[in-house]
């Protein structure tokens, strides 16, 4: 099945796994984890036993009672809370003991966070009933009612103090054993501009905190992390925004240092690519769920996304005021994918109805349809101009691809009046002569790659694609054979739904069900230096944009909040890509060979950010 909860011994030689099979099974595994494991390096399991019926969610140390032949901490899951002693004699068997928690008058359905007080074993515990339990050992001495909604962690302040957060997004900050309540906050009442702007779009659902002298991490089921200082209730930093549902759909402005992505909530978020970070607030919602977005190669004055149920939008940028809202196909499927050709005219939208909706765009940015382009015996996933925008080729999920006139959308038999053809840069289909190579693979079928494209000049001799198996490959391009040297690169624990390079060769990959977006350059091998010129912040540019101010205007503001303090840069690595940033931090694609000598891979689905948060 899966690990639900894990947690090392302080000093760094023991694990502990808990996970979700029938058994509810735990491990204790002994290796180095007091310092980075190397690729080389082994863990020894030791003990295994089964923990109960109820899955574990959380493991929490107590360093005061741990020792090199005694581990003591405390596990909270669905229904229960336990604590437990483990002993490790040198010349007998390894001694395990557990002892269920008691609530006494207050009793709670689900315990969901923890945090030790005192050296004398003493805690605190929050659950899903909004209580505040203090807990010595395995038995709640003390409760109060802190909030309606479940208080979904808490963590210790100097001085007896503690800090407690709820899933609606307030902050209780109190008192020792008198367990009063000396502040609370909503999350949108917090100091700091990025507070308001968060709040315009979302809501802060903590789950899960760290603190270090006056700072406090926050973590969120939506997948959002926040720093604060608690003793100003100021919120310094928005650290990280994600979507929480499978993202599909991204796409750079041609000229601005701004990402688009849009995922199957329906939700287009607007990313800073020259600052990389999440452009906080800046989220337009949508009706559907959509699937495809495309900026306007020419001047990135058009933005157009492609939704369930067949609409297809297109809005001014940045204003985002609609000129085209339709829908396009008659039996409601989706579209697909969405392509501009290079002159800017004409907008390709294909759609899971097998049809290509060619739409024609005049000089005063008004669109409509065109043509529609059949021929197609399945879904469509990709479409294409050539460079002179005289003719759009589809690709589709049963392998097929297709060729129409834009002129008059005439289907083209002939496939081989193609073959020198030139095609838009950069190329972005997963079918053709250019790309046979990206399918050497031997274990990929029709379905596992999702999304491919060129790199921009002087580096158009390379194409990026990631497939099912969260891998992000590099090859040269064209590669019209099937055994090309393929650059393999990991940093997903999900299916890569979209890649896309940037017109400065920055490279961006978009995970599915890990919610993350991970940002590379490109670099000569060996070569130490960022070669990659970096966009101006683009949102001071937008700043007395002649859009009309309405709910999106909010794009045309420059974020006035900065932290006190920056955390040194990552070193530079050389290799040919170089992992830049990680916008949403997921967990590392893990593989594994099994006894046939296959590689396996191990799906990994984001559930937000929960008792994972640590300071380094």
């Amino acid at each position: 099945r899966s690990v639900s909860a894990a947690a090392i011994s302080p000093d760094g030689h023991v694990a502990v796994t808990f996970t979700t099979d029938d058994a509810r099974s735990f491990y204790l595994w002994r290796g180095p984890f007091g310092r980075a494991v190397a690729k080389e390096a082994t863990l020894t399991h030791i003990f295994s036993g089964s923990s109960g019926r109820q899955s574990t969610l959380g493991v929490f140390m107590f360093e005061a009672a741990c020792s090199s032949s005694t581990m003591t901490f405390t596990t909270v899951g669905v229904g229960h809370f336990k604590h437990w002693v483990i002993n490790f004699p040198q010349n007998s068997p390894i001694t395990v003991s557990q002892k269920k928690g008691v609530y006494g008058k207050n009793p709670a359905r689900n315990p969901l966070d923890w945090a030790w007080r005192k050296d004398d074993g003493s805690a605190w515990l929050v659950a899903d009933n909004g209580q505040l339990y203090m807990v010595m050992n395995h038995s709640a001495t003390a409760s109060k009612q802190l909030a309606s909604k479940p208080l979904a962690c808490v963590e210790q302040l100097p001085g007896g103090r503690w800090i407690a957060g709820a899933v609606d997004g307030t902050i209780y900050v109190g008192s020792g054993d008198s367990m009063k309540v000396e502040e609370e906050i909503p999350f949108a009442e917090l100091q700091g501009s990025q507070a308001q702007a968060f709040s315009s779009t979302a809501t802060a659902r903590f789950n899960a905190i760290t603190v270090r002298r006056h700072l406090a991490v926050f973590g969120c089921s939506n997948h959002a992390l926040f720093l604060v200082d608690y003793t100003r209730l100021e919120l310094l930093r928005v650290l990280q925004v994600s979507h929480t549902t499978e993202a599909w759909a991204l796409d750079f402005h041609p000229t601005l240092a701004i990402l688009a992505t849009a995922s199957a909530r329906g939700g287009v978020r607007f990313w800073n690519v020259a600052d990389r970070k999440a452009a906080v607030g800046k989220v337009l919602r949508s009706e559907f769920p959509a699937w495809s977005l495309a900026f306007q190669p020419t001047d990135g004055s058009l933005l157009a996304v492609g939704m369930d149920k067949g609409l297809l939008e297109v809005m001014h940028f940045p204003s985002l005021q609609p000129t085209f809202r339709e829908r396009l196909s008659r039996s409601a499927e989706r579209v697909s994918s969405l392509r501009f050709s290079p002159c800017g005219r004409y907008l390709a939208a294909g759609s899971w109805d097998q049809e290509v909706y060619l739409l024609h765009i005049d000089s005063e940015s008004r669109v409509t349809l065109h043509r529609i382009l059949s021929g197609n015996s399945s879904s469509i996933v990709s479409v294409m101009f050539s460079e002179d925008s005289r003719y759009v080729m589809s690709n589709s999920k049963d392998c097929q691809i297709l060729h129409w006139t834009t002129k008059d959308g005439t289907l083209q038999r002939s496939q081989s009046v193609f073959r020198d053809t030139r095609w838009q840069a950069p190329w972005t289909s997963v079918l053709g002569w250019p790309v046979v190579g990206i399918w050497s693979d031997p274990k990929y079928d029709a379905s596992d790659i999702n999304s491919a494209c060129q790199a921009y000049a002087p580096h158009h001799d390379l194409l990026a694609f990631g497939d099912d198996y969260g891998c992000v490959k590099l090859l040269r391009y064209p590669s019209p054979f099937l055994n090309p040297r393929i650059e393999v690169f990991t940093g997903h624990a999900s299916f890569v739904t979209a890649v896309r390079f940037s017109p400065s060769n920055v490279l961006v990959t978009l995970g599915g069900d890990d919610h993350s977006i991970c940002q590379w350059s490109l670099q000569p091998r060996g070569f130490e230096e960022d070669l990659t010129p970096t966009l101006r912040h683009p949102w001071a540019e937008l700043e007395g944009s002649e859009a009309p101010q309405d709910r999106f205007a909010f794009l045309g503001r420059s974020e006035e909040a900065t932290p006190r303090e920056d955390p040194d840069p990552e070193p530079r690595r050389s290799r040919v890509f170089q992992d830049i940033n990680q916008v949403q931090i997921g967990e590392e694609e893990k593989r594994a060979t099994g006894p046939t000598g296959k590689r396996f891979y191990h799906h990994q689905q984001s559930q937000g950010v929960r008792n994972a948060l640590q300071w380094d």
